[in-house]
Parts: structure tokens; C-alpha cells; sequence
């Protein structure tokens, strides 16, 4: 299916999702959904920064779901 310049708009080459991926990596600690649940549940107590550079939840929007399919 052709998709319209709209939409495409949207999407990420995979070497600019590299790039980015590889960017994060290299400036911040990545951290589980379970570790920020942890951090809700315990009001933050208890839960140490991983180190002293920020933190990061890479979480993906699937709002395209089932539109193109």
C-alpha cells in the first residue's frame, strides 16, 4: 500500500533510530517499567539513581495499530 507523505511523515529511518538508540545509550541509564512501578508503589522511597547521569523509559506508540492491516 502507498502511504501518503501525511503518515510517512511519522516514520524513522532505521539508521536515524540507531543514531538516537545509540545517543540515549551513550548519555543516559535506561530504566525498566518495573523499576519506575517500584518507584510509584514506594512513593519514590528507597529507589536510588542507577548513576549520576539522567534516566530514561523508552516506551513505543502503537497508535498505528490496525490501520494499515
Amino acid at each position: 500500500a502507498r502511504l501518503s507523505p501525511s503518515v510517512r511523515s511519522y516514520f524513522v529511518e532505521e539508521g536515524g533510530f540507531a543514531s538516537q538508540l545509540a545517543s540515549l545509550y551513550g548519555t543516559a541509564d535506561l530504566i525498566t517499567l518495573d523499576r519506575v512501578r517500584k518507584y510509584f508503589r514506594n512513593s519514590g522511597e528507597g529507589i536510588r539513581p542507577l548513576d549520576l547521569r539522567p534516566s530514561v523509559l523508552l516506551t513505543f506508540d502503537d497508535g498505528w495499530s490496525g490501520t494499515l492491516d
